[in-house]
């Protein structure tokens, strides 16, 4: 996604792309806390109904790439999740 210039990449793609175990909406929140980051800056949250009623709502978090490259190097720096 590309957004004012910057680019964004779906936390659900970095979550799948680092192989972590972690539940994916743990995984982000606490990315989200560790890191102190902020959003409309860092990230952006959006929600898609999905589900044949479309009565699930699933969070979407879009992040900045740097900030996604800084939570990859986090990640490698413990030796995965």
């Amino acid at each position: 996604m590309q957004d004012d210039n910057e680019n964004w990449v779906d936390g659900r793609l970095l979550w799948e792309q680092l192989g972590v175990a972690k539940q994916y909406t743990d995984w982000i929140k606490q990315q989200i806390e560790d890191m102190d980051l902020e959003e409309g800056y860092d990230y952006i949250l959006t929600f898609h109904f999905k589900g044949i009623r479309k009565n699930v709502k699933e969070h979407i978090y879009n992040i900045k790439v740097s900030t996604a490259k800084e939570i990859a190097m986090v990640a490698g720096a413990k030796g995965g999740w």
